[in-house]
């Protein structure tokens, strides 16, 4: 491929899910992955204040990606307020909803941060459905945040050659 030809190939926008504070190591090596690989992540952390909700500003940046990656380490996430939902499953479910193509990683349950025991049983018994929901597809699972970087970097590229996207 020449230089031309590189400079003109797709970047793709990758929407990234997961809960942020016992990831934020983890997000920020997928982030450099990501940008590595020459396309641009997108988080909610980077948002900034708005007037509008915060469903309604993830699901709008979600319909302008191309794919969702989904990390699921031992917490379930912020629970969206008057809903029984976490952010992170939401953004799951809404890229699903419309078309979005999702590419999910699961922490082993050997894992390394809070402990399960840790959350109140209702929490837990959602996070375990949710894992089981993302693992009825095709997914990769990590310990570290070197397998995960690995996993993403392995998987992107076979799902952009799967899916042709706008980019």
């Amino acid at each position: 491929m020449t230089f031309l030809a590189k400079s003109m190939a797709k970047k793709y926008q990758i929407f990234v899910s997961s809960t942020y504070d016992d990831l934020k190591t983890e997000r920020a090596a997928v982030y450099e992955a990501i940008l590595g690989l020459g396309h641009i992540p997108v988080g909610m952390e980077y948002f900034g204040s708005r007037s509008r909700r915060s469903v309604d500003i993830i699901q709008s940046f979600i319909g302008e990606c191309d794919f969702q990656l989904t990390i699921i380490g031992t917490r379930y996430g912020s629970p969206i307020p008057e809903r029984k939902i976490s952010y992170t499953e939401m953004e799951y479910d809404y890229a699903e909803k419309i078309g979005v193509p999702q590419i999910a990683f699961l922490m082993r349950h050997s894992g390394h941060y809070v402990s399960n025991s840790d959350l109140k049983p209702e929490v837990v018994r959602r996070l375990n459905a949710f894992r089981k929901k993302v693992a009825k597809r095709q997914c990769s699972f990590w310990e570290t945040s070197a397998e995960l970087v690995e996993a993403v970097q392995q998987s992107l590229p076979k799902e952009f050659d799967e899916n042709d996207r706008p980019g």
